[in-house]
């Protein structure tokens, strides 16, 4: 039905679309686990099991944990959050 909104009319065309709409998800998919792999071994960080792609505790009185979400468009959904 989105295809048809954006003006889909053929199948072939509908096979294109919905193939590179897979595709793009895909390698989005794989750069942003690249990304948080590589802000973890450089920030010395973890990836916790709460959906927060790095967490990293810093030593002090008290003690401050940070939460980070990583991305690379501009905008993020969450507010709050520190993006790298």
């Amino acid at each position: 039905m989105v295809y048809t909104i954006r003006g889909t009319i053929t199948v072939d065309e509908w096979v294109d679309r919905a193939f590179a709409d897979w595709e793009t998800s895909a390698i989005e998919g794989h750069i942003g686990t690249w990304m948080e792999e590589v802000a973890r071994i450089v920030s010395g960080g973890v990836k916790p099991g709460s959906g927060v792609d790095l967490q990293i505790e810093r030593r002090g009185t008290p003690p401050v944990t940070e939460l980070y979400a990583i991305q690379a468009a501009p905008k993020h959904k969450e507010r709050g959050w520190e993006s790298l």
